[in-house]
């Protein structure tokens, strides 16, 4: 069982406020069951039965409620700040935990995402 830090104070945050119920839902899902590199493979019927969506809900539906916080690298959604939240010292050390995610993130260049989205100053990669 995997087990991962939670920010508490995500329900003082006005954009996670603002969400609707199942919405709210829909994000810890995807926090809880993307990878220990913050990369989800979404499964759109699993979404929609454990997070009390409507059977309608689309990928983009979900997207357009949740896109300032996942970008899309193929099929699929990448959390950068995950990476900042779970690895608040960076990705510098050469403990196994740490090398095997920057080998996860290597794939599809999630490196330049990273960059590109998050200060320079709030994660370090060597």
């Amino acid at each position: 069982m995997t087990r991962r830090f939670t920010c508490t104070e995500k329900w003082d945050d006005v954009w996670f406020s603002e969400l609707t119920t199942s919405m709210k839902l829909c994000w810890l899902y995807i926090v809880d069951r993307c990878n220990h590199a913050g990369i989800f493979r979404p499964n759109l019927k699993a979404m929609v039965f454990y997070c009390d969506l409507p059977p309608i809900t689309t990928k983009e539906d979900i997207l357009n409620v949740l896109d300032e916080e996942i970008v899309i690298i193929g099929e699929d959604w990448f959390l950068p700040g995950f990476i900042k939240f779970q690895y608040p010292r960076g990705l510098t050390s050469n403990k196994p935990a740490v090398v095997s995610v920057k080998k996860a993130l290597q794939t599809h260049e999630y490196y330049k995402v990273i960059k590109k989205t998050l200060d320079n100053n709030s994660i370090k990669i060597t």
